[in-house]
């Protein structure tokens, strides 16, 4: 007969057991199709430009008629979703019309995609909403608040879990599930935290933040939400992609004028390349060819040659506001 204490621990280890299976286990991310199309916006202008990043020139542009917000690209480039004053617009980035308007009131300071439902992050009175809208019925399923104005939100490659910025100087990300919007973590950081992005296999959020004279980009990890570590920059990062092959990360130094690239492995800055004024903005070709940097104030994009770090410009003619590439994974 066995004793009634090891029936107690077998029960108990069978209970915890349990417990740590109940989760489904993620599915391996699936990699998005190679694109060499990029969207830049021209807010005021309403219009878009369709960058070809292979050609390294504006191939086309997108007539919307309204002021232009926040822009996402489906993993195969083929779908722009656009926000407009109370509504996002879907373009047929081939055909370059919009093909439908899904009514969405207010204004909008990010979206994401996953599938077909579309996070719409939104900001008023100093708190923001993220909701989840349905865009074959162009319904609303979900609103969860952010204590805070929010920003531009992150996915996992899974599509299980997203992650919002608050406003840039509160240092604050709120992780919540995917589709049920329930609040998981609020991350602090120190402050000035901006655009984030995930490392090619997905395991890591890269987090800019920081403040003049004084930046870094964190890395997270996301299944736990801890920081795994610092990587110090001379000042604050306003943006970070992170190249293909996982080992190099970019960031534009505002203030100093360049961009800097990053050694993920030892986990220093290495270098910096300088370019026009205030770069602000930064987007990856899908082969990690070319990093496309917009500035502020400028009606040009530059373009670093990742390989020679060589810098060249592309003419725009109109200020772009954003630039949108296509995301590294399919999100379903």
């Amino acid at each position: 007969m066995r004793h009634p204490a090891l029936l107690l621990s077998s029960g108990l280890v069978g209970i915890v057991m349990c417990a740590a299976c109940s989760e489904t286990p993620a599915p391996p991310p699936v990699v998005a199709p190679p694109t060499t199309t990029m969207i830049l916006s021209h807010a005021e202008a309403g219009t878009l430009s369709v960058l070809d990043t292979a050609l390294r020139d504006v191939v086309g542009t997108i007539t919307l008629g309204a002021r232009i917000g926040q822009i996402v690209l489906s993993a195969d480039a083929e779908r722009a979703f656009v926000s407009v004053p109370d509504a996002i617009a879907i373009v047929n980035v081939s055909a370059r019309r919009v093909i439908r308007t899904l009514s969405m009131p207010g204004e909008h300071s990010g979206l994401i995609q996953a599938g077909e439902v579309l996070y719409v992050i939104q900001n008023t009175q100093n708190r923001g909403t993220i909701s989840a809208l349905d865009l074959n019925t162009g319904a609303v399923t979900g609103t969860r608040t952010i204590d805070d104005l929010a920003g531009e939100p992150a996915i996992t490659a899974d599509g299980r879990q997203i992650f919002v910025p608050h406003s840039f100087y509160t240092g604050k990300v709120t992780a919540l599930d995917a589709p049920g919007l329930r609040v998981r973590k609020v991350m602090t950081f120190e402050d000035g935290v901006s655009r984030l992005d995930f490392g090619p296999d997905g395991r890591h959020l890269y987090v800019p933040n920081g403040s003049t004279g004084s930046g870094r980009v964190t890395v997270v990890d996301p299944s736990t939400h801890r920081n795994v570590h610092d990587i110090d920059l001379p000042e604050e990062p306003t943006d970070v992609a992170i190249h293909p092959d996982g080992i190099r990360a970019y960031v534009p130094l505002f203030r100093a004028h360049s961009i800097g690239v990053i050694d993920l492995v030892n986990r220093t800055l290495v270098r910096t390349v300088p370019v026009r004024d205030y770069p602000s903005f930064l987007a990856l070709s899908a082969d990690g060819t070319g990093l496309f940097v917009l500035h502020n104030g400028w009606d040009v994009v530059s373009v670093i040659d990742t390989l020679t770090l060589s810098v060249d410009t592309i003419p725009i003619g109109i200020e772009p506001d954003v630039i949108a590439s296509a995301p590294r994974f399919v999100v379903r």
